[in-house]
């Protein structure tokens, strides 16, 4: 009788061990899996060749607009295009980094661009962030690289 008792009580504690064991090892994998400052690899660049006769309304030195393109994958991408001069234009990736929020042009001449989501408004020119309502870090829109515009066959080549 005392050994059939013994032999319980072996048996629940090694039950116990093993299942707070199970538990920890468990716990530990969700725990880092949910670290914030996970660093994600940036994906390598492309070049893409614009065809600015597509969009018209970006024809005017000064003018802005809000348009959406394929990456060589297939994946969409939205850019922010303004005309700063007759041969140079500026890209910039129109998404707001904190929540992925869509962007709006600007309202009025000069303005800047603003997210909907929460009201972050950012420098047309270099996609700086002006102002953040939120209490969060918000990043500066992405800034593509532009290569050149060909006024001859109005292509504009950039790397995203």
């Amino acid at each position: 009788m005392k050994n059939n008792t013994e032999r319980r009580d072996f048996l629940k504690k090694a039950g116990t061990v093993f299942g707070v064991g199970i538990f920890a090892s468990a716990f530990g994998s969700v725990i880092t899996s949910c670290e914030r400052d996970e660093i994600v690899a940036a994906p390598d660049p492309e070049t893409i060749d614009l065809d600015m006769s597509k969009y018209p309304q970006v024809s005017a030195v000064g003018s802005m607009a809000i348009i959406q393109i394929s990456r060589l994958d297939g994946s969409p991408l939205k850019l922010f295009l303004k005309r700063a001069s007759e041969d140079h234009y500026i890209v910039l990736e129109a998404l707001c980094r904190h929540q992925t929020g869509p962007l709006e042009l600007p309202s009025a001449d000069g303005g800047p661009l603003r997210c909907i989501l929460h009201g972050a408004t950012f420098n047309t020119d270099n996609g700086s962030l002006i102002t953040n309502p939120t209490s969060d870090t918000i990043p500066d829109l992405v800034k593509f690289r532009v290569f050149e515009f060909n006024k001859q066959t109005n292509i504009l080549r950039i790397e995203v």
